[in-house]
């Protein structure tokens, strides 16, 4: 079932990391049928001076009940942080609870 990427809360949120910040916007959600798991393609940006900025497209398997409770959300934010922080390039995420 598609979603649309403005009812996800990760939505244009904003990741501090040791290089700067980034700015997360969803560009496609779906959650699996019969499952409370969600697929997101997200779109991360990057302002490197005014005129230029760096992008990076991340996969990322979830729980939907994460992105509704503001305790787990945090951590969602943090673990994105990280991947940003120990990865280069294109990716995908698996934040399934099952997957640790």
């Amino acid at each position: 079932m598609s979603i649309r990427p403005e009812e996800i809360s990760l939505h244009l949120s904003r990741i501090d990391t040791s290089a700067g910040e980034w700015l997360i916007a969803v560009d496609s959600a779906a959650k699996t049928q019969g499952s409370d798991v969600i697929i997101l393609e997200l779109i991360m940006e990057q302002d490197i001076d005014e005129e230029h900025f760096r992008t990076r497209e991340l996969g990322v398997k979830m729980s939907v009940s994460e992105l509704d409770s503001p305790e787990l959300f945090e951590g969602i934010l943090i673990r994105l942080r990280r991947w940003v922080e120990a990865t280069e390039g294109d990716g995908f995420l698996d934040l399934t609870r099952s997957s640790g």
